[in-house]
């Protein structure tokens, strides 16, 4: 046995020399790829299975010895499988991740039970017999993960349910076995060296993990990536030309971005006194629009400016000395004026959150990612771009007389480009970010964003659950015999308001009306509308004009729980309660662009959330209210501290304007469920118009 343990702790030591030997060696060659990377993966490998092996022998006094052989037994498998998915092409398979996986789980609970079994009072002890069956249990779950037939395996909310108990049981256990145990009477046997080795170990490890996720995290790209051989292989009067072009293109970017500015500042102040005075805190949809297309110009000069950055970032391959300078002002004009355009923006929105949220907001109709706002702000905070604006800035003014002495530019030419610089230089330098400010700014969005990954997944995972449960199944009381009859009563741009009963969703959700829809007509609607060929509609036309799931026509398009997809009118109203509004005051072409855009929005995902501030992801009603944008005026409700839009404020909509003559919808039909008869039956517009103050759980 001493021999054992003299095998284990020689492993335990030389893993942890081995790895860290191997970091020093990669950072200093700056590679830590290939074959360095699949022994620092083994020597991992080896570390841990040590720990657990010594983790494993301080826990067998007491023990049978078939426990402490089985413990140590359990530990190669899951070692030997971990070797053989480093250095080997077997990754492929699942079979040796699901073998690697099931023998991890039990080798470590095994080890785990010995641990809590040590800990343990001699005799009738329920706090001990809990936390081993808690564990037990949990490992249990743990290890039959390994029988999915697809890995990596996704459990449904049952497992997440029984685990999450098991889990805490086990964990509240643990901790109260060892409280226990340091608060008993008399003299305690002390921590072995390995263990008390095995805890320090496990600590710097852990302040190593918190070290990498403090100090690294994803950084931003960088986007002016130099090009440095842009310049090589032209002739002298095809360099000389570039330059000419991209100096006008330089004064072009420079001039749009200064009436940007200013129309940008406008807006900005505007929207901020509309909202003020209407005492909200989001931006509506045609507001949202205003706003991204002043961010998509800004994006669209930076980017320019950014090219002209990386294009003359190779100057110095240039051999003409003249030229070579030329190529010198031309790259750092352009650099300093969109360090200027960034400093600029992140001052105007600096003091705004709101303004900050919606430009890091993806919007995939205007093709802008997620976290722009965030990645200029970080890059304008970072050292290295300010360094290299200021130490050009300098050489720049130290050189300035000498050049415009030897007429390296035309006097005009000259003239504009040293205004500019240094303009740029003096915003600069009076506009400096704080680097500290970002990067707590950085680390508290990343953290936000770790947290929010996993409690936003559970909480998709609840909601979708609970909106695919159906308490008593029963057929719909709408035939599909009715909902093929009332198609012939709908047109492109309709409103629809549906509800099923005895669905789980119901208790949980605001209203009578818990779901709204879109119809838009099938493929030959389409094409009347004239959209067809319209960019957000021609990429997702192919798919709109397949049958959907149930062999009928694409119609609809609705956000349920997978996102907004295309429905057919037949799987979307067969419900228990359907209801049509019409937009009453809009005209053909004002139809046409809610449908447009109700496509541009099809393939984002389901906003578990009911966040009608963002539109990367849409709730249901959020897709009709996005789609009319500012065509129909909808007022949003103030929900469990959120801005939505219940189904049943669209009904509400109605009823206060349906007396007036500038009403906007118009009741086209309603579909009233009779559970007692098994049937619906079409109902009355007065009848419709008490919908919402009836009860809202399940069928009552």
């Amino acid at each position: 046995m001493k021999l054992l343990h003299l095998l284990i702790r020689t492993v335990y030591y030389l893993s942890i020399a081995g790895a860290l030997g191997l970091i020093v060696t990669a950072a200093a060659v700056r590679d830590l790829g290939g074959d360095r990377l699949k022994l620092l993966l083994t020597l991992i490998g080896c570390f841990s299975a040590a720990a657990v092996a010594r983790i494993t022998l301080w826990a067998s006094p007491g023990a049978p010895a078939w426990m402490t052989r089985g413990g140590l037994m359990a530990i190669l498998p899951p070692f030997v499988a971990f070797l053989a998915n480093v250095w080997t092409s077997a990754t492929e398979q699942p079979t040796l991740w699901r073998a690697w996986w099931m023998s991890m789980v039990l080798s470590v609970s095994w080890t785990h039970l010995l641990a809590i079994r040590r800990g343990m009072r001699a005799g009738a002890d329920r706090l001990g017999r809990a936390t081993l069956l808690a564990t037990a249990l949990a490992g249990f779950l743990l290890f039959c993960l390994g029988f999915s037939p697809r890995l990596p395996a996704k459990p449904g909310l049952a497992f997440f349910i029984f685990y999450a108990l098991a889990a805490a049981v086990s964990a509240i256990g643990c901790w109260a076995l060892w409280y226990r145990y340091r608060r008993q009477p008399g003299p305690r046997p002390p921590l072995s060296r390995g263990i008390r080795n095995s805890l320090l170990a496990a600590s710097h490890a852990a302040l190593f993990a918190a070290g990498i996720y403090l100090g690294a995290g994803p950084v931003p790209p960088d986007p002016a990536q130099a090009l440095p051989f842009a310049l090589q292989g032209l002739t002298a009067d095809q360099l000389d030309r570039q330059i000419r072009a991209d100096l006008e293109r330089l004064k072009a970017a420079v001039a749009g971005l200064q009436d940007l500015n200013r129309r940008a500042g406008i807006l900005r102040d505007e929207l901020a006194k509309r909202r003020k005075a209407e005492g909200r805190e989001f931006y509506r949809p045609e507001e949202d629009d205003r706003i991204r297309a002043h961010f998509l110009t800004y994006l669209s000069y930076r980017s320019s400016l950014l090219r002209l950055v990386a294009t003359y970032a190779g100057y110095q391959t240039v051999a003409d000395p003249g030229t070579r300078t030329r190529c010198f002002i031309l790259g750092y004009g352009a650099g300093v004026a969109a360090y200027d355009a960034a400093l600029t923006l992140v001052t105007m929105y600096g003091v705004d959150p709101i303004g900050q949220k919606k430009l890091n907001e993806a919007e995939s109709r205007w093709g802008i990612p997620a976290g722009m706002y965030d990645q200029i702000y970080y890059g304008a905070a970072k050292e290295e771009n300010l360094q290299q604006i200021q130490e050009g800035g300098a050489y720049y003014l130290q050189m300035c007389d000498t050049w415009k002495t030897e007429q390296i530019f035309p006097a005009g030419d000259f003239l504009w480009l040293d205004e500019r610089i240094r303009t740029s230089l003096a915003y600069v330098r009076s506009h400096e970010v704080s680097r500290t400010r970002a990067w707590v700014s950085r680390l508290v969005d990343r953290v936000t964003q770790d947290v929010r990954k996993p409690v936003y997944s559970a909480q998709s995972i609840l909601s979708t659950w609970i909106g695919d449960t159906k308490v008593i199944q029963e057929q719909p009381l709408i035939s599909l015999g009715q909902i093929r009859e009332l198609r012939r009563k709908l047109k492109p741009g309709d409103i629809l308001l549906e509800r099923r009963n005895w669905y789980l969703s119901n208790a949980f959700l605001p209203g009578f009306w818990p779901h709204g829809a879109l119809y838009v007509g099938d493929a030959e609607d389409i094409r009347k509308l004239e959209i067809a060929d319209r960019p957000e509609v021609r990429r997702r036309f192919p798919d709109f004009c397949k049958m959907a799931a149930d062999g009928n026509p694409h119609t609809v398009i609705e956000s349920v729980s997978d996102g907004v997809i295309f429905n057919s009118l037949e799987e979307s109203m067969h419900a228990d309660y359907v209801a049509v509004l019409r937009p009453r005051l809009l005209d053909p072409r004002a139809i046409a662009e809610a449908v447009a855009t109700a496509f541009s929005h099809q393939g984002k995902p389901y906003d578990f959330e009911f966040d009608f501030f963002t539109s990367d992801k849409l709730v249901c009603t959020e897709l009709v209210y996005r789609s009319y944008e500012g065509a129909l005026q909808f007022d949003l409700e103030r929900v469990m501290g959120r801005d939505t839009l219940p189904a049943d404020q669209i009904v509400r909509k109605f009823i206060r304007e349906r007396a007036r003559p500038g009403a906007q919808l118009e009741f086209v039909l309603f579909l009233d469920g009779r559970p007692g008869e098994k049937r619906a039956d079409y109902g009355d517009v007065e009848t419709f118009c008490v919908t919402p103050d009836r009860p809202s759980a399940f069928n009552k």
